[in-house]
């Protein structure tokens, strides 16, 4: 069996970890958002934007945890964070009928999302953020 730690924290348990962090952010934003939707305040043009700013946001969110609670390599822990957060979102848009990703414009937010990831887990891993 191969060893997945660095400094005795599981690597796969801090991304675990922090997927939860970022979905459980993510799903309390988008409930803020339908809140604030329906008591009346209209910002429809800007929902794209709204959405956007929240994924990022929460990403940046369970990155930090992640490469936290991993100890060293944050930045590593933050990508492969993000890259399973965008997957799960892939996966739950298809599943619910929604084009996920044009690929001009997917591939950019992608690269800029597991970038952010990385940002991420290096700030968790500097900052202590539990």
């Amino acid at each position: 069996m191969v060893d997945v730690s660095w400094e005795g924290s599981s690597i796969i348990g801090s991304v675990a970890i922090g997927l939860v962090y970022a979905l459980v952010a993510s799903l309390v934003g988008m409930f803020v958002a339908a809140f604030l939707l329906l008591i009346g305040l209209d910002w429809a043009l800007y929902l794209h934007y709204i959405g956007l700013t929240l994924a990022f946001a929460s990403i940046i969110l369970g990155a930090a945890v992640a490469g936290s609670r991993a100890g060293a390599h944050g930045w590593a822990v933050g990508l492969i964070t993000a890259g399973g957060f965008i997957l799960i979102c892939l996966c739950l848009s298809l599943l619910a009928g929604i084009q996920g990703l044009v690929f001009s414009q997917g591939a950019a937010k992608v690269i800029a999302a597991c970038l952010t990831g990385a940002v991420g887990g290096a700030l968790g891993v500097n900052l202590g953020v539990r």
